[in-house]
């Protein structure tokens, strides 16, 4: 099934001897990006991107891919970006914590995803000495993020659920210490129906028990998914069937689209490739298609920043285009 869209590790530590809030370290921290950078490329080829260096355009794109925070970009006079050719490893410095070590996985694969979480880990602490309580395991500049510092999440599409359960997927969980957030994590929406599952503790347990937690909180949920699916066609086939086939053709039509409709439509579209209703030759181009298709991706592809109004024309135009690229003529 399409239920498991990507697997993250993330890690936050911080440099012993600097104080934790990043605000005030100026340039400081800059030698924090120099070391860790160094590290990284001891072995792999990683660029160092300095955000005070990003264009406005540049940095949406960087956040709609989940590579950067907020937090990142509003403190972007001294913070910087490590990242990996393929954007699967990053590190983000200057952010809540001096490093944000994280690493992402296409698929359920969050074991795969901490073993190249905490070999970068192993490269950046030879370089730097970090902040560490016998006791309290890696300290962090909030609590909640004390012990492992470590957050392990899982992006999950579950639209039949939701529409089920009316939005209420922490309803359907099974596990405790789990918490359910929007795509853009804490305090964002599920748009598209798409959920992060992450673990809510990291005091008093170890990564592996972590790891196994979310893992198999997003098994359950990949179960619990599909028999909603099962569900949801048995009780209205034709109902389901509408919306689907409609969702498609206002995608493949309009003349002008905003994000929040595209991200609504764009999953009755995914759901129909489950049911067969729409037949798709490259699944996972639609992934990537929701990524370009969000506000700084529609201007970057423009080539400059867009006016609201541009976006939502410019969007209609080349989510058409893509959509019809992909599919056969005949939807059924």
């Amino acid at each position: 099934m399409d239920v498991v869209i990507s697997s993250r590790v993330r890690l936050a530590r911080n440099q012993s001897g600097l104080p934790y809030t990043t605000v005030v370290l100026d340039e400081r921290i800059n030698t924090v990006a120099k070391l860790a950078y160094e590290a990284m490329n001891k072995r792999e080829r990683f660029g160092l991107l300095k955000m005070s260096n990003v264009g406005t355009v540049e940095l949406g794109v960087l956040r709609e891919k989940r590579l950067v925070s907020l937090d990142l970009i509003k403190s972007r006079k001294h913070s910087s970006l490590i990242i990996s050719e393929d954007e699967m490893l990053s590190i983000m410095v200057g952010e809540e914590d001096h490093l944000r070590i994280q690493a992402v996985l296409r698929g359920l694969k969050l074991r795969e995803a901490f073993t190249k979480a905490n070999q970068m880990d192993d490269r950046i602490a030879a370089k730097i000495k970090y902040s560490f309580d016998p006791e309290l395991g890696y300290l962090t500049s909030c609590p909640t993020n004390l012990g492992t510092g470590m957050r392990a999440s899982v992006m999950l599409f579950l639209p039949a659920l939701a529409i089920m359960s009316k939005g209420n997927i922490a309803g359907n969980l099974g596990t405790p210490n789990i918490t359910v957030r929007g795509i853009y994590g804490e305090g964002s929406d599920a748009d598209g129906y798409m959920y992060q599952v992450s673990n809510s503790r990291t005091l008093g347990v170890s990564e592996h028990e972590i790891i196994d937690t979310v893992t198999k909180t997003a098994e359950h949920l990949i179960t619990t998914e599909a028999r909603a699916r099962d569900l949801l066609i048995n009780n209205d086939p034709v109902g389901v069937r509408d919306q689907i086939v409609r969702a498609y053709g206002i995608l493949t039509n309009a003349y002008t689209i905003t994000a929040k409709e595209f991200m609504r439509l764009i999953a009755l579209v995914k759901l129909g490739v489950h049911y067969k209703f729409v037949e798709i030759r490259d699944a996972q181009r639609l992934e990537t298609l929701i990524i370009e298709a969000q506000p700084s991706g529609i201007s970057y592809a423009s080539g400059r920043e867009l006016t609201s109004e541009e976006r939502d024309i410019c969007r209609a135009d080349y989510v058409g285009k893509i959509l019809k690229s992909l599919t056969d003529t005949k939807i059924s």
